[in-house]
């Protein structure tokens, strides 16, 4: 459930079968929160208090394919952001720019430190956000995003990047991040990650456990960690943690069959 660090030197990509079935897991797990949307914000309602969230969609993504999650988030009590910044091509001056923009409006709204959500690419920058306006980022949940990255290989989307890394800032480059993997985050970070991840290698995902940082997996494809209903309920537990007490995620009895690791999930 709560994945330990592994150290396996792993350069390869996600499996091809799981790279070739995303669209068809994706769109499941889309019909299926869409059924299960309703039990999910009625079991974690109120918990927002209207705090702020901002949400980062993924690397060629744009606020269109946040706007599920960010639905819950709202039912559940949240105010919560899409970025308004296009299409996501990676830390250029604009978007890193535009992202901190965003956070300064949003605290100038509320008068208190937000949350940021990122989900694959967003999840790296939602981290560099975290890092930059500490005192702004109260706490960085991201979705399938390679926040230990050490190869290219280890992505799919690879090459898609590197199309735009004429445009990233130079302190952005590909080794630069891979370097500044190791700087912990002052707030509370949890990473939810897919073994069954068709574009991210799942190891790629895995940050230190720590005080203030954890793994968490589930089950589901990368395209579609947005709608999953299992990675929804972890987004919506570690919000309402407490920060002055913050302890690692656990499962509802409910959802632990949806928890590779639970014990309900190897009984089943």
């Amino acid at each position: 459930m709560v994945e330990k660090m592994e150290h396996t030197g792993e350069i390869e990509p996600p499996h091809w079968f799981y790279y070739l079935t995303e669209p068809h897991r994706a769109m499941a797990e889309h019909i299926g929160f869409a059924s299960s949307k309703k039990l999910l914000t009625m079991q974690h309602a109120g918990g927002g208090d209207g705090r702020h969230v901002l949400v980062l969609p993924g690397l060629m993504a744009d606020d269109r394919s946040t706007r599920a999650l960010r639905g819950v988030l709202k039912e559940a009590g949240y105010q919560a952001h899409g970025w308004k910044l296009g299409v996501n091509v990676g830390p250029t001056n604009g978007i890193l720019s535009g992202i901190q923009g965003r956070v300064d409006d949003l605290v100038a709204r509320s008068g208190r430190p937000i949350s940021v959500i990122g989900w694959s690419l967003g999840g790296l920058l939602a981290r560099e956000v975290a890092k930059l306006r500490p005192e702004d980022v109260d706490r960085v949940i991201t979705l399938g995003s390679p926040l230990n990255m050490s190869h290219r290989s280890q992505s799919r989307a690879s090459a898609a990047y590197e199309m735009f890394a004429s445009r990233h800032l130079p302190d952005y480059a590909f080794e630069a991040w891979v370097a500044a993997r190791k700087d912990g985050l002052a707030q509370p970070l949890t990473s939810i990650y897919s073994r069954a991840d068709g574009i991210v290698h799942w190891q790629s995902c895995l940050v230190e456990p720590g005080p203030m940082s954890e793994n968490v997996e589930v089950r589901g494809s990368h395209c579609g960690l947005g709608a999953n209903v299992a990675a929804a309920h972890v987004v919506l537990d570690r919000l309402a943690e407490p920060l002055d007490d913050w302890k690692p995620f656990r499962p509802r009895r409910a959802y632990r069959s949806a928890f590779p690791g639970s014990p309900l999930a190897a009984a089943g």
